[in-house]
């Protein structure tokens, strides 16, 4: 868990609580913020990272990886994917996989909700 935190918050993913994390090495010679996995950011595996920083009790980088979800969906809309470098929305418009994962970001921490996300009443 260690290793994977290093990772995810040196310079070759740089987390930051705007963006999802990029699906690629960020410095690797084959990124490209337009090929599907090779650089663009994804809700679905930040979704999976988080849950992993949840089950292994990194809270912190589980905020700022929650937040940056919820910052690029605020922003950008439910997105398919995003620009790790500019958090600009690409691919499809209304896409359910970002969707269904925003409703359980929010549902399960709805105090960290971004600007423009209206959290679910209990």
């Amino acid at each position: 868990m260690d290793a994977l935190v290093a990772t995810m918050t040196g310079p070759r993913f740089a987390l930051n609580d705007r963006i999802p994390l990029p699906s690629y090495d960020l410095t690797g010679a084959a990124f490209d913020t337009t090929r599907y996995w090779r650089g663009p950011s994804w809700i679905n595996t930040s979704w999976l990272v988080l849950r992993g920083l949840e089950r292994h009790g990194r809270s912190a980088e589980a905020d700022v990886l929650r937040s940056a979800m919820l910052h690029a969906v605020a922003a950008q809309g439910f997105r398919e994917y995003f620009d790790p470098h500019t958090g600009v929305g690409r691919g499809v418009g209304d896409f359910s996989w970002s969707a269904a994962l925003t409703l359980d970001l929010l549902a399960r921490a709805p105090e960290t909700a971004a600007p423009g996300l209206a959290a679910p009443v209990h």
